[in-house]
């Protein structure tokens, strides 16, 4: 289900962090948002492009997309919004580096597997419309962590970015304390609880794919 929020309901400040937060994949790749990168050559939280996927939900049905790999290379553990029933896992305390057993960073109890493919909760923002669009949405919602180094899949329909859409993916930190990112009304309008998102948009692509 897409539904539409006009600007008119949407928090001026809200907007205005938005607007700023568009590069976030492209800051620092040693610090963002107080997390600290594994491997300092990318971004610790960011979005990159995996293939084509032919069964991106667009809210009605399955068309052509593309496969986004959502990647936490920090030391920090984050949460999503997904519906419910992702199967969680108890994860390892201790593994092996160089031949040597080692303690591995903590993790939080019941998280989602890595490399799992997800339906995932975002928003698209188009630069000639005044409206934020929930594209990724569902009637109910789950919140999956993902821990230090892991990553996830989603998928977009591939429609979205050509008409340049921006997909903008909230998330909460560990130390927000399990805060939704966004609080639904009854009246359609919403309320910004965390403001931390990843952004993701067609200049990222395959520039073949947008033909």
């Amino acid at each position: 289900m897409n539904l539409r929020i006009t600007i008119a309901y949407v928090l001026p400040a809200l907007l205005s962090f938005l607007l700023s937060q568009w590069t976030v994949g492209q800051e620092s790749n040693v610090r963002q948002g107080g997390c600290v990168a594994l491997d300092v050559t990318s971004p610790p939280l960011f979005i990159s492009y995996e293939r084509r996927d032919e069964q991106a939900w667009d809210g009605r049905n399955y068309v052509s997309g593309v496969l986004l790999r959502l990647n936490n290379n920090s030391n920090c553990v984050i949460s999503l919004t997904t519906p419910p029933g992702y199967p969680r896992e108890l994860p390892p305390t201790f593994g092996y580096k160089n031949g040597k057993r080692v303690r591995l960073p903590d993790a939080r109890i019941g998280s989602i597997k890595s490399g799992t493919k997800v339906s995932l909760y975002y928003l698209t923002k188009y630069p000639v419309d005044s409206s934020l669009v929930f594209t990724g949405d569902f009637h109910v919602r789950d919140s999956i962590y993902l821990n230090n180094g892991d990553y996830i899949f989603f998928s977009v329909p591939l429609k979205n970015f050509k008409r340049n859409g921006r997909v903008l993916v909230p998330f909460t930190y560990d130390w927000d304390n399990g805060k939704p990112a966004l609080v639904l009304n009854t009246d359609g309008t919403f309320d910004e609880a965390v403001e931390h998102y990843l952004t993701f948009g067609p200049e990222r692509l395959p520039k073949d794919l947008l033909k």
